[in-house]
């Protein structure tokens, strides 16, 4: 799930839209700290708790987010692998 406003966003693993306290109970926070692990090994950093909010600003280019949607693609990839396994 992918919550936003503005240039401001979160993810989370949820099956429901995360938007109050009962909600975020139903996060899956296990598969959020394998992600964040996964794109930190490429140099991609989210926030350690999900759904933290994550922020763009001018300071990130076009070639940032290529690579930090990149590496999200990939740590999924990765995950759904090992979770066949």
């Amino acid at each position: 799930r992918c919550n936003r406003v503005g240039s401001i966003f979160s993810l989370a693993f949820a099956r429901q839209r995360v938007t109050n306290g009962s909600s975020f109970a139903r996060v899956d926070h296990d598969s959020w700290a394998r992600l964040v692990r996964l794109v930190r090994e490429t140099g991609v950093l989210l926030p350690a708790r999900s759904p933290s909010p994550c922020f763009l600003s001018h300071a990130h280019g076009v070639k940032d987010i290529e690579q930090a949607l990149a590496a999200i693609e990939q740590a999924l990839k990765r995950m759904q692998r090992e979770d066949e396994a």
